[in-house]
């Protein structure tokens, strides 16, 4: 958190759609990315299931083709997987990490967010690909927060049980490196937060000169905000199609029965109304019909995610775009 609401030593690069985005270099010539903003007229309830729900992060996320969620180990801590770039083309990475919320609202009225990636370590075969830095090039003179700090993360004996792909060996593919995410949310009103983040990720191009990259994610990552504010937006305007509408009524027991519970608790608490949840409010005849469309959803997309996933576990990449 202290790292979260530290503002020294960052470097201003833009402000697009309501986002600010800055940056700053780090000894081990990583670069952090750090992006505020406000985000209004819509649902908290509905953002978080478009964050938790990592199946569906292709749909909002930039430049993500493919995602799936490995494994919820707990209502607020989830591992997932995703790939950015175009692997048809084969130009691909794809990154495996674990996100764990702390829930704050009742105390400070925050909600805190911290991730790292996991299969990532040269011991799984990725190689760091970051350069040193000469003291004059580095932003600050020693990292704020290393990503040691989150090895609590990626070094749970649990993780070892879960199906995780080994990093993708074809030609233009290969793993990104999370080395560390944090987020915080300061709940303003049940429909509006102030979120600041902060991304220090190395996505594995040596190929490509390190200023473009810096450049590409100083200037893109502002978008990162806006998209899922808007994805946050459609839950509600089509309850029964939404994709997030329906994976929020397959699993009732998180959010029917637990946040619903939480943010009632919240807002009851501060004096605030709570937004309906549509997708809990359809008539029989709108079940009907939102029972028809998940079915459908299920067989397009679900099997060649999970195809495209286990491709990469058993090193079979060529044969399923040729299937594909």
């Amino acid at each position: 958190k202290e790292n979260l609401l530290d503002d020294n030593h960052w470097t201003f690069a833009q402000t697009l759609f309501g986002v600010t985005t800055y940056y700053r270099h780090e000894e081990d010539g990583s670069l952090s990315i750090k992006m505020e903003g406000r985000l209004e007229g819509v649902s908290l309830f509905d953002q978080v299931a478009v964050l938790r729900e990592v199946d569906l992060h292709y749909k909002w996320a930039p430049f993500v083709s493919s995602s799936l969620t490995i494994a919820h180990l707990n209502k607020l801590d989830t591992v997932g997987w995703f790939v950015v770039g175009l692997p048809s083309f084969g130009l691909m990475r794809d990154a495996c990490f674990r996100a764990v919320g702390c829930d704050s609202m009742m105390e400070d009225g925050t909600i805190l967010l911290v991730g790292q990636g996991i299969a990532d370590k040269p011991e799984h075969g990725v190689k760091d690909t970051s350069l040193k830095l000469k003291p004059s090039d580095a932003t600050t003179s020693s990292s704020v927060i290393s990503s040691s700090d989150f090895e609590y993360l990626s070094n749970d004996p649990i993780l070892k049980d879960l199906d995780l792909p080994a990093p993708p060996t074809r030609m233009g593919s290969g793993r990104m490196i999370i080395r560390k995410f944090q987020s915080i949310i300061h709940v303003e009103s049940p429909t509006s937060a102030r979120t600041r983040l902060i991304a220090n990720v190395d996505p594995n191009l040596p190929f490509i000169p390190q200023s473009l990259i810096d450049f590409l994610m100083k200037k893109l990552c502002g978008v990162l905000l806006n998209r899922l504010q808007n994805a946050a937006k459609r839950v509600s305007k089509d309850p029964i199609h939404n994709p997030h509408a329906s994976k929020m009524r397959q699993e009732e027991d998180f959010y029917k029965y637990w946040l619903m519970m939480k943010f009632s608790a919240v807002c009851k608490l501060r004096n605030w109304v709570m937004p309906p949840v549509t997708c809990f409010e359809l008539t029989d005849q709108q079940m009907e019909l939102a029972r028809e469309a998940d079915e459908k959803r299920h067989k397009i997309k679900n099997n060649k995610t999970i195809r495209f996933y286990h491709s990469l576990s058993d090193d079979r990449l060529d044969d399923y775009f040729e299937d594909s």
